[in-house]
Formats: structure tokens, C-alpha cells, sequence
């Protein structure tokens, strides 16, 4: 009993997508062990296996990061995948394993899934009963030779446009559209804060009293190629609170300035309305990985 074999559905090599070797893996692992249940004149030993895995891991490759990520990093090399494989270079993507890839998230944060060309050859294949009358191995030569790993991976390919509308959802997307709405109470009692402003004072909150800020964010992700993706959130003020509990706020910026001029003080109300705020890209090339980042966090610096 082989407890967990499979195979990844990404090419290191064109670094993309490569759903026909995975099926072509799978089609030929189950063969070898259709071939050697009892009864088949060959080694006899075998009762069948469990295909790793249902659906892609994307916490597999960081395990505590990028978990909303789908990694494409080669992390480590096994030479029974030849048909990517370069000597002296990784060539298994453990976030591809899936016969099943994921889609985009339902209200309820669950990912759709929708089959790979793996999971319509192993359908297939499953159709066999290896222990059926009249089965021998020129009959299962036969059989998996007649499954058409094409016809799969054309199955497989209308699944994945009609679960991305057809068009270029993969290459840019909305990745966050979020808005943010705060309410501030500064009264109380054995407080310092005056019922009134002090006009001749800076202190924040000048004034006991109610106070609201409107705060928006918008973020769209690029995924040009497989290897590469950038995204960036842009932050737009709605009300901006000028009485706040914290002095130091992000929307801080938009608050009410009063300059000197020529023509004495002007009141400026309506600065930096929209700002980006975070930003970062990840290229990973066969040479090297860079990253970049503006107010993102991260984990540590890299060598």
C-alpha cells in the first residue's frame, strides 16, 4: 500500500503551469500498481495507494507567510520527475500537488476548487476494477494506453477559464476594497481635557466632545508572470477627525494646516487626500529573488 505518492502540476524548467506531466505521473504510478495487484503474473504485492493530495497546500512552502500566496518555489529535487528536471537545480513545487486547484474565495473566505487535467485521467483510471474478470495485464496495457491525457488537459483548461470569467483575472486583480469608520468620545470624568478649546493650546484632544473619521483603502495585485507579483494599496480620506483621542494617527496627514502667506493665514483643508499606503513586489528568477517593500511587514532581512 503506497500511503502518499503524486506530483506536481508546475513546471520549473517554463516556469508555469504544467498540468499534463502531472496527469502523465499519475496515469502511469497507478498503472504500475494496477500491474502488480495479485493475480497479474508480476510482483503480486501491491493493494492500491492515496494520490497526494485532493487540492494545492499553499501554506506548505513558507508554512507562516504568504499564506494567501500560491509559491511557485522549487524547494527541493527528485530525479524520478525527469521531464523538468536540471541537474543541480530543484525542480518540485510543493504548493502545486494538487489534482485540484484553487479559485478565487466565496463570502465566507472558502476557496472554489476546480480540477486539473489529473483529476479527469484518474477518473478514468478509477473506472478499472484490476481484480474484474477476465483483466489481465495486455488488458490494462491496453486500458490506460486508450486514457488521452489531451482530451484531460482541454477538460481541465475549460474548467479553469469558466472559474476566471474567461478573461485576465489571473494577471490583475482587486485585492482589497476596505473601508474604515471610527467614532471618538472625549468626555468623562476626572479627565484634564477642557469642555471647551483653549484656542492658545496644541493638545490633542483639545476639547471634550464626539469626533468621527472616514478612512478607504483599495488594493489591486499584478501577477504578469508566474514568477512575479507586485501589489499596492492606496489609502483615500473621507472625514478626517480634528479632535482625536491619539494625536498620531495615519490619517493625520489630512487634518486642517494653517500657514502664513502674503495675504495672512490660510486654512489648508483638503491635502493628501489619497496616498498610497503599502506597496510590494516579489520577482523570483532562476539567478536570484528580489523583493521590495514599502510599509509591508515582513519577517527579517536576507542575505
Amino acid at each position: 500500500m503506497f500511503t502518499e505518492f503524486g506530483a506536481d502540476a508546475f513546471n520549473a524548467i517554463e516556469n508555469q503551469e504544467d498540468q499534463k506531466s502531472q496527469a502523465y505521473y499519475m496515469l502511469n504510478n497507478w498503472k504500475d500498481i494496477y500491474k502488480n495487484v495479485a493475480g497479474m503474473g508480476m510482483s503480486g504485492n501491491s493493494i492500491g495507494g492515496f494520490t497526494f493530495q485532493f487540492s494545492d497546500g499553499w501554506w506548505k512552502f513558507g508554512q507562516t507567510k504568504n499564506l494567501d500566496v500560491h509559491d511557485n518555489n522549487a524547494s527541493w529535487s527528485n530525479g524520478g520527475y525527469d521531464l523538468d528536471l536540471v541537474p543541480g537545480e530543484n525542480n518540485m513545487n510543493e504548493e502545486w500537488f494538487g489534482i485540484c486547484a484553487k479559485g478565487p474565495t466565496n463570502p465566507r473566505g472558502l476557496y472554489t476548487l476546480y480540477p486539473r487535467a489529473a483529476y479527469y485521467t484518474l477518473k478514468e483510471v478509477h473506472k478499472l476494477n484490476p481484480y474484474g474478470s477476465n483483466i489481465d495485464l495486455n488488458f490494462v496495457d491496453n486500458y490506460f494506453k486508450n486514457i488521452n491525457l489531451m482530451d484531460a488537459v482541454l477538460r481541465a483548461r475549460g474548467d479553469k477559464a469558466a472559474m476566471s470569467g474567461g478573461g485576465n483575472s489571473e494577471k490583475i486583480r482587486i485585492s482589497n476594497l476596505s473601508a474604515k469608520f471610527t467614532t471618538f468620545s472625549t468626555g468623562g470624568s476626572l479627565i484634564t481635557t477642557p469642555e471647551v478649546a483653549d484656542p492658545n493650546s496644541d493638545a490633542v484632544p483639545d476639547e471634550q466632545g464626539f469626533d468621527h473619521m472616514q478612512s478607504y483603502f483599495i488594493g489591486v495585485e499584478g501577477n504578469p508572470a508566474a514568477n512575479m507579483r507586485a501589489e499596492v494599496n492606496v489609502n483615500i480620506l473621507g472625514n478626517v477627525a480634528e479632535n482625536p483621542i491619539n494625536e498620531i494617527f495615519y490619517e493625520n496627514r489630512g487634518r486642517q494646516i494653517t500657514v502664513d502667506s502674503q495675504d495672512g493665514a490660510i486654512d489648508l483643508i483638503d491635502q493628501n487626500r489619497v496616498q498610497i499606503y503599502n506597496a510590494s513586489y516579489e520577482w523570483n528568477a532562476k539567478d536570484f529573488d528580489a523583493r521590495g517593500f514599502y510599509r509591508t511587514g515582513h519577517y527579517h532581512w536576507g542575505l
